[in-house]
């Protein structure tokens, strides 16, 4: 996720970036790469409403949804 500042491209590329080094670090700490998918959000859907620096800074976040965790 991102906020919503800068255009919609860079947005989309900094969601991926950021969802892809929480997939590599997972990876290394052993979690199959079978149980990660990279999904990026980008500004689609902020956890909280506003533009100030505290809620563009808690919508600068990775969400994890586990999946089949004992395969």
């Amino acid at each position: 996720h991102t906020d919503a500042t800068g255009s919609k491209v860079i947005n989309e590329k900094l969601s991926l970036l950021r969802a892809e080094a929480v997939s590599y670090y997972l990876l290394n700490k052993g979690v199959s790469k079978k149980q990660i998918t990279v999904k990026s959000l980008s500004s689609e859907k902020p956890a909280v409403t506003g533009s100030n620096k505290t809620a563009r800074t808690q919508n600068r976040r990775v969400a994890l949804k586990l999946n089949n965790f004992n395969e």
